[in-house]
């Protein structure tokens, strides 16, 4: 259908489609703030081109943990080796230590504690499947890292297999959350089967309808 990733209506393919929309928005969000703070503290502090790093701040923030690097190492000569930023080294002090405390907590306390409650994973399988991936497919697999575990944990949820529950047990942060999406979709696959029955029942045709249609027919075709 259109604006879905995966055909039909399975529960599971549904479930990871909608994680992985969550997970893009709350990353735009989360790196548009960083580039915001990061491009502030560029500006007030009159490091040239302030804007500029704040933009590739907010851009590179889609790289887990390598894109945040490279963000805080590209201004360093504008900060260093402008004159009047040496002239005043309060300024500069900011402009140095601000970016990079900013990106040190966006990307190893936020990111990981928004993701872990939002798709319902532990902090620390958030941070080992960065490793993991990363160290699979490299950048490639840093970006898709998160995605990859929060499908996975969606598709163990749903296999009734005493392994798949006991691996569930430790990337899940709470299973209560869990069951308690389960109860919504159930729901909402009720109200959604009542009222497919229900347009089905308001717009079929009479019997009368479907007389005058099979006469009309009957009259029409040639003798």
């Amino acid at each position: 259908p259109v604006g879905q990733t995966f055909p039909g209506e399975n529960e599971a393919a549904m479930e990871i489609e909608g994680m992985v929309m969550n997970y893009i928005s709350l990353k735009f969000l989360l790196s548009a703030m960083t580039g915001a703070i990061v491009g502030l503290i560029m500006v007030l502090c009159g490091v040239k081109i302030g804007a500029v790093w704040g933009l590739l701040a907010f851009m590179l923030n889609f790289i887990p943990n390598v894109g945040s690097m490279i963000a805080m190492i590209l201004p360093l000569p504008f900060i260093l080796l402008d004159e009047e930023m040496i002239n005043n080294p309060g300024l500069q002090t900011m402009a140095l230590i601000g970016p990079a405390a900013v990106q040190g907590y966006v990307g190893n306390a936020l990111e990981p504690g928004l993701f872990g409650a939002s798709l319902n994973l532990t902090e620390i399988s958030v941070l080992l499947s960065l490793v993991l991936f990363s160290y699979i497919w490299g950048l490639y697999g840093a970006v898709l890292s998160v995605p990859i575990l929060g499908a996975a944990k969606i598709i163990l949820h749903h296999i009734p297999h005493p392994l798949a529950k006991t691996v569930l047990a430790s990337i899940r942060q709470q299973e209560q959350l869990d069951l308690d999406k389960d109860s919504e979709v159930e729901k909402f696959t009720e109200a959604k089967h009542e009222l497919n029955a229900y347009t089905d029942a308001l717009f079929a045709p009479s019997q009368e309808d479907m007389d005058a249609a099979r006469a009309e027919e009957e009259g029409s075709a040639p003798a």
